[in-house]
């Protein structure tokens, strides 16, 4: 049963799990701005999915260079998640902490956006179970949570409630992309097997510009801009030497922007002009 709050209505962490959209992965959230301007970046709404630890981890393993995550043929980047609190650090504003669920265990960064975050920071400690919103991201080798929000499970039910929710929604949108594969019978040519002409080395690079003008200048290279697939995000790292993150937060910018675009799937873009 749910919880009931001051004013008799339902808690937010109760009635925000039973949401039916969860089974079908099409739950919309705005990411929150934050006040630090460089730990995030503002993208555009994406899905939220209640998810297990492991099927996080399984995803980004299977392929570190891919961005966002794809689980079940969909791309995810907000995650629902419930564990237990580990090697809690608190500072003045924000959180880090692990998060296990019995499944896996990940490293989560909890900035704090106003003082209801700082609040609910400084309420709960190791050994309590939270319920996690927020965004997966990864640096090299390191997977993180950079959370939304973090609230104190205080109705035991919810964690039950909500591996019942991870096992109906991977069920549903299992279908959903078995579905599409059937209806899109017409083979069309995948990422692994469109390759570049040449690949372009990082000391043909102009070294007098910025970041963002360096990736440009691959994106507008003549060996690329002709190419209907764009240039890939692999490539993009190969010849700038750089993380993923870091392009990335250009690129979204610049998609933002409408100076960019994806193509023939989220890890190839063009330039617009």
């Amino acid at each position: 049963m749910a919880e009931r709050g001051e004013n008799g209505d339902s808690s937010p962490d109760s009635s925000a799990n039973s949401t039916p959209e969860l089974f079908t992965g099409q739950v919309i959230m705005d990411p929150r701005p934050n006040s630090s301007g460089t730990s995030s970046i503002n993208t555009a709404p994406s899905s939220l999915r209640p998810l297990t630890i492991k099927m996080l981890l399984d995803s980004f393993f299977e392929d570190t260079e891919r961005y966002p995550l794809i689980i079940d043929g969909m791309p995810v980047s907000s995650v629902d998640l419930i564990g237990m609190v580990r090697n809690k650090s608190l500072s003045m504003d924000h959180c880090t902490f692990d998060l296990y669920d019995g499944t896996g265990s990940v490293n989560v960064y909890f900035w704090f956006d106003g003082r209801q975050d700082s609040k609910d920071a400084w309420s709960f400690n190791e050994g309590m179970y939270v319920r996690v919103v927020g965004r997966a991201t990864s640096l090299e080798q390191f997977f993180q949570i950079k959370a939304y929000m973090v609230r104190t499970v205080k109705n035991f039910n919810d964690i039950t409630h909500h591996f019942i929710y991870c096992i109906k929604a991977h069920i549903n949108i299992s279908k959903q992309s078995r579905l599409k594969l059937q209806e899109n019978s017409v083979a069309t040519p995948s990422a692994s097997t469109v390759m570049p002409r040449y690949q372009i080395a990082p000391s043909q690079i102009p070294e007098d510009c910025s970041f963002e003008e360096k990736i440009f200048s691959i994106l507008r290279d003549p060996a690329y801009r002709d190419m209907d697939h764009g240039v890939s995000l692999k490539l993009l790292r190969s010849a700038l030497g750089a993380s993923q993150d870091d392009i990335m937060k250009v690129i979204i910018e610049q998609i933002r922007l409408g100076e960019m675009y994806t193509t023939i799937g989220e890890r190839h873009f063009k330039s617009s002009n």
